[in-house]
């Protein structure tokens, strides 16, 4: 007996020193999925990138794989066009539940990112409500519900950052907080993002969302308020190149935007009244789109009246000149004085209103 019990513990022994300590294994079993392709990926330069794809059977599959440090995976589901984001780090993740509705099992990042998305629930059904809201005050030109929802939108957006930035800093050695720090860039102050990125353990240094950060941050001293706005030339939809210094001598909001983009769309009409009222005055705007869909793009122009300049090299989110001015997510923008230097970002709703009253009035 005493050879063969030798076998066995020397190849249960050998079994176990072959298995990578740095595998995951992803098992998913969701309501009402189609058989179809499943895509394992992740964004690299602003893109999916696939690492695996398989057959799902009635909704399972199971994915191998091995990774470094918590990472965010994402799944693209090809027969119902959806994707869904989660952590990865090494161990079983179990994925229960529907698209709509996901259920996270078995990863101590992802529930701890899942505790995070709840917590943040709450704004984001509001702002789907009183964005629902604005649009039904829009097509009836209600001037005072339209304004006081964009204010309510604005605490939402204040309150949302304040607690994004608190958990960045109470959770300083998960992997989340850098991720949080950088996905969100464009709504902190970069003072409060520098402070938050000192308070961050050195455990996550390594993490390639902490070195996309730093790099993003330096990027933003080079747009923040009282800067000279980054030249950039881009093509209008006729193909003509618009250079950014053909607008020196006015006020310029230079706007980012997209078709695609819901947030947006509910602030142009705020932008389009600012410009009928202030273009006579000085003031002049250029829109900078994250379309990919040229036929999508001018649409967009049209039906919501945007008249004045517009550019874009339709390339998404790899857009050469939001990346020049470090734009993480839209609408963005960036109001320029006649010698071209930034005086104040992201003026939204009566914000934008009182701050050319005070410049042009």
């Amino acid at each position: 007996m005493r050879p063969l019990l030798f076998a066995i513990f020397s190849a249960t022994i050998l079994f176990s020193c072959n298995q990578p300590k740095n595998q995951f294994e992803i098992t998913g079993n969701l309501e009402g999925i189609k058989n179809g392709w499943v895509v394992l990926g992740k964004i690299v330069d602003n893109n999916f990138a696939p690492i695996d794809s398989l057959m799902a059977d009635d909704g399972k599959f199971n994915f191998k794989g091995t990774v470094d440090m918590p990472e965010m995976y994402y799944l693209h589901f090809k027969t119902e066009r959806e994707y869904l984001g989660f952590f990865v780090e090494p161990g079983q993740l179990r994925i229960s539940g529907t698209l709509a509705k996901a259920v996270y099992d078995g990863l101590p990042t992802q529930q701890l990112y899942t505790r995070l998305a709840e917590d943040l629930s709450d704004y984001d059904q509001e702002y789907e409500e009183i964005s629902q809201q604005y649009r039904n005050a829009s097509a009836l030109n209600d001037e005072p519900t339209m304004r006081a929802i964009e204010k309510r939108a604005q605490e939402i957006e204040t309150s949302r950052t304040e607690d994004l930035l608190n958990f960045a800093n109470t959770n300083n050695k998960s992997v989340i907080a850098p991720f949080i720090l950088l996905n969100n860039l464009q709504n902190f102050e970069i003072e409060k993002v520098i402070r938050s990125m000192e308070n961050l353990d050195s455990s996550v240094h390594q993490t390639t969302y902490y070195v996309a950060l730093n790099e993003e941050v330096e990027k933003l001293r080079k747009v923040a308020i009282g800067s000279h706005a980054p030249l950039f030339s881009q093509n209008d939809p006729d193909g003509n190149p618009v250079l950014l210094e053909s607008f020196r001598g006015k006020y310029l909001l230079i706007d980012f935007w997209a078709s695609w983009c819901k947030p947006c769309r509910v602030e142009n009409p705020n932008i389009v009244a600012a410009y009928e009222k202030y273009h006579q005055k000085g003031f002049d705007i250029l829109s900078v789109s994250l379309d990919r869909d040229k036929n999508a793009w001018l649409k967009g122009i049209a039906d919501d009246n945007l008249q004045w300049n517009h550019v874009s090299d339709l390339q998404y989110w790899n857009n050469e000149v939001s990346r020049l001015y470090s734009v993480s997510s839209i609408p963005a923008s960036f109001l320029l004085n006649p010698e071209g230097i930034i005086i104040a970002k992201d003026l939204r709703g009566e914000q934008l209103h009182q701050k050319l009253a005070e410049l042009l009035d």
